[in-house]
């Protein structure tokens, strides 16, 4: 079985060939310029399924769908359900939960044990607590790092647009933003998982993907597990490919 799994995020157009148990070949190219991808088709012959997430909107999934369709394929996209693959979704409406929450959910609660925070970090940066038996309670949804930064420079007068490093008393306004933004993640992904070590009444392990995973990974916990494409792992197990 040839998987083409797609992640399509707000900036990023994940994507990887799954076959046979083993990523072969995985890239990005930018949400903004979807037609890139016939490139990538043209290099990858032979697909039998194209499964994918996607929250960067319609208009994207009809470009991409055209693509697919060019070469003699159909996108199938993920819809959160009540349950699957041992997951089960404790959102009020299971259908509202974004399909990479759902996707990363889904990996998470196959590749780890015990509770999970499954952190997500993009333009979004999402918290997700799962139960060491499958059960997603809920999480947080926050602005990502670059999103913030953006939103301060552009909402006040004098604060730049910063890139500076993360310090615990910063004496200069760059660092002052980078850290203020880290910290008050790093601070919502803590205080979530007491929330779940306190529900559950034992130590949950915090998982970490997405393509602004680098900014938080050096202040997040020591235990923390970083996964590359927690997203697209999730995809193949809901294609129901043995991984």
């Amino acid at each position: 079985m040839k998987l083409l799994a797609l992640d399509v995020g707000n900036t990023r157009i994940k994507w990887g060939l799954h076959v046979d148990g083993h990523w072969l070949a995985r890239g990005f190219l930018p949400t903004a310029h979807p037609n890139l991808l016939a490139g990538t088709l043209a290099r990858l012959p032979g697909l039998d399924q194209v499964l994918g997430s996607n929250v960067a909107g319609e208009p994207v999934a009809q470009t991409l769908g055209g693509l697919l369709e060019a070469c003699g394929l159909e996108a199938q996209w993920i819809r959160p359900a009540s349950s699957a693959a041992g997951v089960a979704n404790g959102y009020e409406q299971p259908a509202q939960l974004g399909p990479d929450r759902w996707a990363a959910l889904v990996a998470a609660h196959a590749l780890f044990e015990g509770p999970l925070l499954v952190v997500n970090a993009g333009t979004a940066v999402t918290v997700d607590a799962l139960t060491r038996d499958g059960r997603f309670l809920g999480g947080l949804i926050a602005p990502g790092t670059r999103l913030m930064a953006t939103a301060l420079n552009l909402r006040t007068a004098r604060l730049p647009l910063a890139n500076g490093e993360v310090q615990a008393f910063p004496r200069n306004s760059a660092d002052a933003i980078t850290s203020g933004i880290v910290h008050s993640l790093c601070g919502a992904a803590e205080r979530t998982r007491r929330s779940l070590e306190l529900a559950s009444g034992e130590a949950a392990q915090v998982i970490l993907s997405g393509g602004g995973a680098g900014d938080l990974l050096p202040h997040f916990p020591a235990d923390t597990c970083w996964v590359p494409a927690l997203v697209l792992e999730g995809l193949v197990r809901l294609a129901g490919v043995r991984p």
